[in-house]
């Protein structure tokens, strides 16, 4: 015979999760509302910045490189590499960024996506 075992739940236990699980999704809540968007996407070619784009207009750049063309799309507040001659399309399959600081690399055609957010006036650190 196998003996089974019921778990009860006192009002307390009750309690507790109800509490834990509030702030569970008062974190994720918050984590929306405190991340950073970045505002901006900047692409570079040979190391110089060719534009500097708003991430709320939905575009489709195409650029001529040495080895071919590449294409970046923006889309609701998000860019990536649509298409791209280089060999491996790592580019492509980064998919899409949107965060400050998040970029997408193409080395065959020396192309670069960069977010950029705000700029924050705080000190991060300093040394002596």
């Amino acid at each position: 015979m196998k003996k089974t075992h019921s778990i009860r739940l006192c009002p307390g236990d009750i309690l507790l999760i109800l509490i834990l699980f509030s702030l569970s999704i008062a974190g994720f809540i918050l984590q929306k509302e405190i991340a950073r968007e970045g505002r901006f996407y900047i692409i570079e070619m040979n190391g110089e910045s060719i534009y500097r784009l708003p991430l709320s207009s939905d575009t489709l750049i195409t650029l001529e490189t040495k080895t071919g063309n590449i294409s970046i799309q923006t889309k609701d507040g998000r860019v990536r590499v649509s298409e791209s001659s280089c060999p491996q399309k790592i580019c492509i399959k980064t998919g899409w960024v949107k965060r400050p600081g998040e970029v997408i690399i193409c080395i065959p055609n020396r192309t670069v996506v960069r977010i950029e957010g705000k700029k924050r006036n705080t000190v991060d650190a300093i040394t002596e």
